[in-house]
Formats: structure tokens, C-alpha cells, sequence
């Protein structure tokens, strides 16, 4: 009994910094408690508040670090969400005090976290601040979650709710850093958190605390000072934008001084240059400087009149390079709305005379009637954080073998398709140009690819590949070894790849060994991390039933793999990244939902139907994409939802009926909710390494194994 008041002390102290717990010890009324009325609204609004709070959370870490620190987020969220089960185990049963602790907790956390999203903050203090915050407020969360769904009298009924508020959270999250800010959407999440805390106490005086702390956080976070050299800065659904007040990376050759440009700085590393003298005399010498790039050497040996086509056209430098050769028409292409209003602001002159699409490259060339003189790829990288419980990585469909036909299909007769990339990647670049040629019926890619590289050997070498549908002719190799001559580049025999290239089913280009390693690792030194866990707390109560284990496992998993499959099947289909990420985790929350909410009528039995669902959609899923690519948008749309509802509706079964059999069996629901969360965070690397050596396809068929284990596991729980 003295270890577990201890425990409960620790627990008090990690879980309630800045002294929010003290409001939630001191405030909490002789005569309150939760009705069961206001069970569900709860469970609606800290569904909204974690899910929310974990995507803003997961932006923040790719803007401000790499974008492989979101798995920082993935870390935090496997651990507290693990920890919430195994600490909730060991204090069971958990008074209404000390959920009213929680709740202060989350909402004070949430209250202060809007500086998390200021710039002007240092990088370490950011870095302390993500993790910290992001541990707490899911920790506690999650906590609040186990405890009232424990106590639920319809467990279907309430988890739904907390599905239902999970799909308001994504949206929320979408919505705020689309048109409003994240720190905005933050102090919303906190006002649901507020309510929360009503909702249990019903006290005029916390109502009126609450408020006015809300107030304050909202007054703080818009006079919090921003970064001296950022001129300029915007937020959006996949990226965070900002101009800075320095030298862009305008010529990649070696031309002598720089023209005036600002860096537009998109997330914590890519980069493109504004240029920002453009009047008649400075444009012609620009572009002429540009024209002498690598990025560029593919004009001069491309068919007159030029018709030209740059996909991630940036901060226009290489719309500027293209002019200098006289097109007869330019069609610019970015997918980032941000970097395109940057250029306006500072830059308005860029884009004249240009059509200019704000639109995915590849479907937007898919879309157009117009055969190109060349298709232009100067170093376009986008890697897209994706959050939903979890991490997954969404790979850029630009550079796959069913890309690169497309491109080549519209091409002119001598068109060029001109692919400029770092030079260590260029052995998956040929690879995927040669199985883009033999799609459109060459045998003999050697003689339709140049390779033109840059200091060669070094680290910062770059190569272009000049890939034509019609063969180089004997001339054109001439002229080629002329201009390269000139600009002190070297053309490269060509080799063969030794890579796989990279397919829509697994569309991993930048993937490397080394990105596989570091997963592996994070995998390893979380589950010690749990496990550690599991030793320090020793939850009382609990037995190592197999069945209960295996079954909250295998959906925790199995939902995140299916899920993580739907991202990056629509994504092709829909080739809006965002409209595609929302739509998926809105139509798999919701249809979950309803799922949860008719598990006790629709039966368990009917929840094995998951396996031919998944099954048939790894029949036909590819077929029915590439048939759907025409159809509107809308229609796109309506096919998402269509085929991810039955699949989503199914798995919405599981949960509750486990998590219902656990708490009449009393074999330990906060372990359950412990190695769900374990694995359903856990899942979407391993699905990440299955995708990567072999398709999505591989994972779709795991997930199904997994949901057939825990339809067997689930009959003996």
C-alpha cells in the first residue's frame, strides 16, 4: 500500500508539470464526478484533442528538425500510450481526482503549447519542448481514455465517441494549419480540454480559471516575437514555408557571382531561391547564367518550336532558365500553394508570360493535351509526414517506373526528359528511366539516355539524365559532349543499374539501407523502453493470458497497416496529398465508428468478414486506380470513401467486443490498451520496411493474417 502512494506521487510529478496538477488536486468539489451522461463527450473530445494534437505535433517536428525526427512523434506516442495502459493497471482503481489531475494536466499543457510552433525559439529548447509536451499530453490523454471507457456502460457506444472525436481532431488539425496557424488549432484542442474539465466538475470557479488562462495563451502567442531574419512565413497542411533574408540556391554550376535572390526555406531543409531583380537587362543575364546550369543542358538538344513543362517549379529560378531559350509556351507546376504566394510577394515578375498550374506534377502532365519539347525535374524532393496515431512515410509518386512512361508519352517525337539528381542516387534514377523505356516498347534503353554529371566523385555531385523515347542520334551525342565541354561537365558512359526501380507498390526512390537501419533501431530501444516500463511499474492484477495479448496486438497492429496501405493507394488515386491523407483518416474514423457503435448488434461473428474484404481489395485495387484516374475529382473522392467503409467498418468491431470481454473477465484492461497501443504505433514502420522490399500488396496480406489471428484469439478471451 506505502509503494503504490508512492507511485501515485511519481506519477503525479511526471504526468502534471507547471503546476496544473495543483489546480486539479485543489479545485476538485467534495460532490462531482462524471455522469454517465457525459461519458461520450468526453471520450469525443480527448479523441479530438490527442489526434489532433499528435498531427500539429508531427508537422512541428518536420518543419523545425528533418523529417525523419517525426519520429520523435512516433516515439512519444508508442511510449506514453504504452505507459497510460501499464501505469493505469498498476493504480487501478483510479479515483475522479485523480482524472481531474489529468485533465488539468492536459489542458494546461495544451494551453502553452502554442510557443512550441514559434521560430524564434531555439532549436534545442523546440527539440526539449516536442518531446516533453508531446509525452504529457498523450500520456494523459490516453490515460483519461482508458479510465472512461473502463467505466463506460457500452463500451461499443463509447469508443466510438472517441473515434468520432478522433476524426474531428484530424480535421481540425488539417483545417488550422491550412488557414489559420497550428498554434490557433493547439488553443483550440485546449478549449475541448477546458470543456472537459467542466463537464466532470461543473464549477463556476474552474469555468471562469479556464477561461481566463485561454485568454491569456491567446494574448501570449500572438505577441510572442518571431525570428529576425524571416521575412515572411506560412503554414499549410504539408509544409511549413518561410523567406529568409539570404542568398537562395539559384545556380548549382560554377558562373561566377550570384544574382540577388532571398531563400524560401520549405520545412527544416529543402530550399529554393526567389530572385528578386527581374527587370528586362537583370532577367536576360540571370537566365543566361541559369541556362549554363546542369539543370538546364537539356534545352539546347530538345525540338523546336520549345514546348516546356517543369514540374516543382519552386521560387521560379528554372522557369527564368527556360526563357532564356526562347519557348513558344512554359508550363510551371508546384504542388505547394505557400511557395507560390512567396514568389508573388517577392517576386511578382517570375511568372510572367507562364502558365502556371498549382497542382501534382504528374497528374497535372497526365491531364494535359499538350506534347512537350521537354519535361523538366530539377532536384524536385517531397516527402510528406503523415500522422494518424502513428508514422507513416508517403513517397513521392513523380519517381516510379509507371511515372516515367506516363512522362514519356508526353513527349514530342525527339522530346527530352530531363531529370536532374544528386549523384548518389543515380543508379536508381537509370533504373527507373530504363523500366519507364521498356514500358513504352524500347529494348535498347543505352541508346535513348544520356548522362551528363557534375563534379564527378564528390560529395555534392550531380548528374542529368536526358532520356528520350526515340534514340540519340550520332549528332546530337556531339553537340551534347559540346555543351558539356564548355560548361566543365562530363558525359558518362552509361552503365547499367543494378537497383530495382521503384513502382507505384512501392514507390520508395529516396529509400535507402541506411533509413532501414535507423528504423530498426528506433523499434529496438522503444520496446526496451516499454519493457522497462512494464518492470518499474508492475502492474498489479495482471495475468499473461495469450489470447488477450495476441488478439489487442494483432488489431492494434493490423488497423495501421490497412490504414497506412489506404494513404498511399489514394494518394495515387486522388494526387492531392492532403485532400488524400484527410480523406482517408476521415472515412477510416468514421466508418470505424460506426463499426464500434453496432458491434453488440451486428455480433462477432460477422468481424471475420475483414479477411476476404482485404483480400479482394488487394485483387482488385490496382486495376479499379487506374481505371478511376479520369474521373472527376469528386467522383475520386467517392470512390475513397466507397471502398475503405466496409474495411473500416469491419475492423470497428474488434475493439469493442475485446475490450468488453477483457473488463467482465477482469484479466487487466489497461495491458490490453497497452499492447494496442504498442503495436498499433510500432506498426507502421514495420509495415514501411514490408512495403519497401516487397509492395503494399505483402502488407494488406499481413494485415489480413493478423485480423484472422485475432478473430481466432477473440473467441477465447
Amino acid at each position: 500500500m506505502r509503494e503504490s502512494r508512492r507511485l501515485r506521487r511519481r506519477l503525479r510529478l511526471i504526468s502534471a508539470p507547471g503546476g496544473f496538477w495543483v489546480a486539479g488536486r485543489v479545485l476538485w468539489p467534495s460532490r462531482s464526478g462524471m455522469t454517465s451522461a457525459a461519458t461520450r463527450p468526453t471520450l469525443f473530445l480527448v479523441g479530438a484533442c490527442v489526434l489532433g494534437y499528435e498531427i500539429l505535433l508531427t508537422r512541428a517536428a518536420s518543419a523545425f528538425f528533418q523529417y525523419h525526427f517525426a519520429f520523435l512523434v512516433l516515439s512519444i506516442a508508442m511510449l506514453s500510450l504504452f505507459a497510460s495502459g501499464v501505469l493505469y493497471q498498476r493504480l487501478a482503481p483510479v479515483s475522479e481526482r485523480g482524472v481531474h489531475v489529468m485533465l488539468w494536466t492536459l489542458f494546461g499543457l495544451l494551453v502553452v503549447s502554442p510557443a512550441l510552433f514559434n521560430t524564434a525559439l531555439s532549436l534545442h529548447l523546440l527539440q526539449v519542448g516536442l518531446f516533453v509536451f508531446g509525452f504529457i499530453v498523450l500520456f494523459s490523454g490516453s490515460f483519461i481514455t482508458l479510465h472512461y471507457l473502463r467505466t463506460a456502460a457500452d463500451t461499443g457506444a463509447g469508443y466510438a465517441a472517441n473515434l468520432f472525436g478522433s476524426a474531428l481532431g484530424a480535421a481540425l488539425a488539417t483545417l488550422s494549419l491550412a488557414f489559420v496557424g497550428p498554434d490557433v488549432g493547439v488553443l483550440l484542442l485546449a478549449a475541448f480540454a477546458a470543456a472537459m474539465v467542466i463537464l466532470q466538475s461543473r464549477s463556476r470557479l474552474e469555468f471562469g480559471l479556464l477561461a481566463a488562462f485561454l485568454v491569456v495563451s491567446a494574448g501570449l502567442s500572438a505577441l510572442l516575437p518571431q525570428a529576425e531574419d524571416v521575412l515572411w512565413q506560412r503554414w499549410n497542411s504539408f509544409s511549413y514555408v518561410k523567406v529568409m533574408n539570404q542568398r537562395g540556391p539559384v545556380i548549382w554550376g560554377s558562373h561566377g557571382s550570384l544574382p540577388p535572390s532571398l531563400d524560401l526555406l520549405i520545412d527544416s531543409s529543402a530550399d529554393t531561391a526567389i530572385l528578386t531583380d527581374l527587370s528586362a537587362e537583370a532577367r536576360r543575364d540571370v537566365a543566361r547564367d541559369i541556362a549554363g546550369d546542369i539543370t538546364h543542358v537539356g534545352y539546347a538538344l530538345a525540338p523546336q518550336p520549345l514546348d516546356v513543362a517543369i514540374v516543382g517549379s519552386g521560387g521560379g529560378r528554372d522557369v527564368v532558365g527556360a526563357q532564356y531559350f526562347q519557348p513558344r509556351h512554359v508550363l510551371a507546376v508546384e504542388i505547394n500553394p505557400s511557395v507560390v504566394d512567396a514568389v508573388k510577394r517577392f517576386s511578382p515578375e517570375t511568372y510572367a508570360n507562364v502558365e502556371l498550374a498549382v497542382a501534382e506534377g504528374r497528374s497535372t502532365l497526365e491531364k494535359s493535351r499538350t506534347r512537350y519539347s521537354i519535361i523538366q525535374f530539377g532536384l524536385v524532393d517531397t516527402w510528406a509526414a503523415v500522422s494518424s496515431g502513428t508514422f507513416a512515410l508517403s513517397e513521392n509518386y513523380l519517381y516510379t517506373r509507371e511515372a516515367f512512361a506516363g512522362y514519356l508519352h508526353k513527349l514530342k517525337p525527339d522530346g527530352v526528359l530531363s531529370m536532374t539528381r544528386w549523384g548518389a542516387e543515380s543508379d536508381r534514377l537509370l533504373a527507373i528511366a530504363a523500366a519507364g523505356l521498356r514500358d513504352i516498347g524500347v529494348t535498347d534503353p543505352d541508346r535513348h539516355v544520356l548522362v551528363i554529371e557534375k563534379d564527378s566523385g564528390s560529395e555534392w555531385a550531380l548528374i542529368t539524365a536526358l532520356i528520350k523515347p526515340t534514340p540519340w542520334s550520332d549528332a546530337q551525342r556531339a553537340q551534347a559532349q559540346q555543351i558539356a565541354s564548355r560548361a566543365g561537365y562530363q558525359i558518362r558512359a552509361y552503365q547499367k543499374a543494378t537497383s530495382a526501380p521503384a513502382l507505384d507498390d512501392s514507390p520508395f526512390f529516396f529509400y535507402t539501407a541506411e533509413g532501414s537501419r535507423v528504423i530498426l533501431q528506433a523499434i529496438g530501444a522503444l520496446a526496451v523502453a516499454a519493457l522497462a516500463i512494464f518492470l518499474a511499474a508492475r502492474p498489479r492484477t495482471f495475468s499473461w493470458h495469450v489470447p488477450t495479448l495476441l488478439f489487442f496486438g494483432a488489431i492494434g497492429m493490423g488497423y495501421m497497416l490497412v490504414e497506412n496501405v489506404f494513404l498511399q493507394k489514394f494518394i495515387l488515386l486522388i494526387r492531392n496529398p492532403t485532400l488524400a491523407v484527410s480523406t482517408v483518416f476521415l472515412a477510416s474514423l468514421l466508418f470505424s465508428g460506426i463499426g464500434s457503435l453496432y458491434a453488440t448488434r451486428v455480433g462477432f461473428r460477422y468481424a471475420a468478414l475483414i479477411v476476404p474484404v482485404l483480400l479482394l481489395f488487394f485483387a482488385v485495387s490496382r486495376r479499379v486506380i487506374v481505371l478511376a484516374l479520369t474521373l472527376s475529382l469528386g467522383l475520386k473522392i467517392l470512390l475513397t470513401i466507397v471502398c475503405i467503409a466496409p474495411a473500416a467498418f469491419l475492423m470497428g468491431l474488434f475493439f469493442p467486443t475485446g475490450f468488453e470481454r477483457v473488463k467482465a473477465s477482469g484479466r487487466g484492461e489497461g495491458m490490453a490498451w497497452a499492447v494496442n497501443g504498442l503495436f498499433s504505433v510500432v506498426a507502421p514502420p514495420i509495415g514501411l520496411l514490408l512495403a519497401v522490399t516487397s509492395g503494399f500488396g505483402v502488407v494488406l496480406l499481413v494485415a489480413a493474417t493478423l485480423y484472422t489471428a485475432a478473430f481466432v484469439a477473440g473467441h477465447r478471451l
